[in-house]
C-alpha cells in the first residue's frame, strides 16, 4: 500500500491484479482508498481522482452528516466521536494501568470503578493525544515532501479558538486536541494551512492561492470546522 497526496486528497493506494480503478470511501473519517493495477502511471490516478473529486467529497460528508457531539459522563455506551465517526464506549473496571484504547467499533476505557467523569475525561484525551500524534506523524511528512516546507517541532494543545498555529521563527507547529475528533480531512488542511504560514505569514490572497493549489476544495473542509 502506497500512500499519496492527489488535489489534496490524502490517498491509500494499493496495486492488485485489477483491470481497472476502484475507489471507495470508508470509515474512520472517510479514508479514501485506491485499488489500482500494476504499472499504471500516476497521471492515469490524478485523472481518475479529478473527476472523482465531488464524489468523494460527498461520500465524506455523508459519512459525518449524522454525528452531533453531545455532553458525555464517559458511561457504558456513550457515544465518543474519533475521526468524524462514532464509537460506542465500553467502561471496564481496573484497579491499574487506566486507559482507553480502540477495539473494533468500540473504544474499551479501563478505569477505577470509582473514577469521576473529569478522570475520565482525562483518559479519553490522553486517547485522542495518542491518535492525533500517530496519525500527524504519518501524514505531515507527505505535506512536508509535497510542499517542500518543512516543520522542526511539532505540540499538541487543548486550544479553545483555533485549530492550529505556527510559529515562525522556531517552526513550530500546534495542533488542537480537538482534531482527532474530525475526519482525516481536517487534519490535512490544519497541516497545510500552517506548513504555508513558513511561506506566507499572513492570510493574503496570495495565501489562499497557494492553498488552493494544494487543496481545491479548502472551502469544502472549512465548513466541516466551523465549531470547536
Amino acid at each position: 500500500m502506497m500512500q499519496d497526496i492527489i488535489y489534496g486528497i490524502p490517498l491509500e493506494i494499493t496495486k492488485k491484479r485489477v483491470k481497472y480503478l476502484i475507489i471507495t470511501v470508508k470509515s474512520p473519517g472517510g479514508i479514501v482508498m485506491i485499488s489500482a493495477p500494476y504499472g499504471i502511471d500516476r497521471s492515469v490516478i490524478e485523472n481518475f481522482v479529478f473527476k472523482k473529486r465531488d464524489w468523494i467529497i460527498k461520500q465524506q460528508k455523508l459519512l459525518t452528516s449524522s454525528i452531533s457531539e453531545k455532553p458525555i459522563e464517559y458511561n457504558m455506551g456513550d457515544k465518543i466521536i474519533l475521526w468524524g465517526n462514532e464509537y460506542n464506549l465500553q467502561v471496564e473496571y481496573i484497579s491499574r494501568g487506566q486507559r482507553a484504547e480502540l477495539s473494533g467499533s468500540a473504544i474499551i476505557l479501563s478505569v477505577n470503578e470509582h473514577s469521576t467523569a473529569e478522570q475520565r475525561e482525562r483518559i479519553i484525551n490522553e486517547f485522542y493525544r495518542k491518535e492525533l500524534q500517530a496519525k500527524i506523524l504519518e501524514i505531515l511528512p507527505l505535506w512536508e515532501d509535497r510542499t517542500m516546507l518543512y516543520s522542526k517541532k511539532v505540540k499538541i494543545r487543548d486550544m479553545k479558538s483555533r485549530w492550529g498555529s505556527c510559529n515562525i521563527k522556531t517552526k513550530q507547529i500546534t495542533f488542537n486536541l480537538k482534531l482527532a475528533k474530525k475526519p482525516f480531512q481536517c487534519l490535512n488542511y490544519v497541516i497545510l494551512h500552517e506548513l504555508m504560514h513558513l511561506k506566507i505569514r499572513n492570510h493574503s490572497k496570495e495565501f489562499y492561492r497557494y492553498i488552493t493549489m494544494y487543496m481545491p476544495d479548502y472551502k469544502t473542509v472549512q465548513n466541516m470546522m466551523k465549531t470547536l
